[in-house]
């Protein structure tokens, strides 16, 4: 098969690390494969030798208006699959579904869409309703990570729909553990979306009980600067880091001592799932639409706490860092319930998948 993918930018997110894993799969299995994307980033995840890149812009020009910028991608995009011809266009994120459909319209080229969140907050409004129940079903096809995201769509639609999770890359299974005793780790974007707030709230409660604990957060995002100011006015700022973008996740994973995702909404989260296969104890709201619900079985392998609940994230931090012991044996069981994200089975998935579409 001749594959493309298409996401907005290739760098600073799950949604855009399953994508390079993917066509980096795609293209070892023998498929003739590409990325396109609207820009290229500094923290581009790397790619196969093997996988094409395609731009839209030489940079990133969001600050355009945005009806022009529009027209102009859509019709780059257009005119990209008019000259490569690929069988099949595989999109995520919403706005990269938007524009998939809109501009493969006509052209034969089989289309793909990949919703990777809370389908209620990602096409939030009577508009993104009505665009993701009316414009986003013209797709031959849809790939879910939930259950519960796959039912919001309607009947028809979740029909031709499937529900894969995504690739763990074979790295974290194989990360040596050498946590340091007392650290807390989280992993994300700082957006509104990863809730990092109520986790310092939470945090100082930890160390309040345990003053050798320490809270490690890592990512870039609009909200660092509003998170600095309340970890410093929590009294956190000796004991509360913000380490920015890392290129090595399984190294930070090999030192914490418990993973930490205290999200609002999540689809399936690739960094829970990296730290459950690297074998790290884990805590994670139960949040919409499912994700780390079908990740985690509570108190087996890593702890389930309501959304936005700072006491019970303070508890279940405390009580993995107070007892390594049971830390540890949730960690074997956290990589062995993981065992299922390996990359050969789920890439089998969506070949099939993407087979199915192409031959109607």
């Amino acid at each position: 098969m001749k594959v493309f993918f298409f996401v907005k930018k290739l760098g600073d997110g799950g949604a855009e690390r399953v994508v390079a894993n993917l066509a980096t799969s795609f293209s070892l299995a023998g498929h003739e494969t590409a990325i396109i994307n609207a820009y290229r980033t500094e923290y581009d995840y790397p790619v196969g030798e093997g996988v094409k890149r395609f731009f839209l812009e030489k940079s990133n020009l969001e600050n355009d208006n945005f009806v022009k910028r529009n027209i102009r991608r859509l019709s780059k995009l257009r005119k990209i699959l008019k000259e490569e011809r690929p069988d099949v266009l595989i999109s995520f994120m919403a706005e990269s579904n938007y524009r998939a459909v809109t501009a493969a319209a006509g052209l034969g080229i089989k289309t793909i869409i990949s919703v990777r969140n809370d389908p209620e907050r990602e096409y939030h409004g009577k508009l993104g309703h009505f665009l993701a129940k009316h414009l986003l079903t013209r797709a031959d096809g849809c790939v879910f990570q939930t259950p519960d995201a796959q039912s919001w769509f309607p009947k028809s639609f979740a029909e031709r729909s499937t529900v894969i999770a995504n690739v763990v890359r074979e790295d974290f299974f194989s990360v040596e553990r050498k946590p340091v005793p007392f650290t807390v780790s989280a992993c994300g974007r700082l957006t509104e979306q990863k809730d990092y707030g109520t986790l310092l709230e939470a945090f100082k409660t930890v160390h309040e009980n345990l003053p050798q604990s320490r809270l490690e957060i890592y990512g870039m995002g609009e909200e660092e600067e509003k998170l600095k100011k309340k970890a410093e006015l929590l009294s956190l700022s000796d004991c509360v880091s913000f380490c920015g973008q890392v290129s090595d996740v399984g190294e930070v994973l090999s030192k914490t001592a418990v993973y930490v995702l205290s999200s609002l909404y999540e689809g399936l989260p690739n960094s829970l799932m990296e730290a459950l296969a690297a074998g790290v104890p884990s805590v994670s709201t139960d949040c919409p639409c499912g994700g780390p619900r079908m990740l985690i079985e509570n108190n087996k392998n890593g702890i389930l706490v309501p959304v936005g609940d700072s006491t019970a994230l303070a508890k279940a931090m405390t009580e993995l860092l107070e007892n390594p012991e049971t830390a540890e044996k949730m960690g074997k069981e956290a990589r062995n319930r993981a065992l299922e994200f390996k990359t050969e089975p789920i890439v089998k998935k969506w070949e099939e998948y993407a087979k199915k579409v192409l031959e109607g």
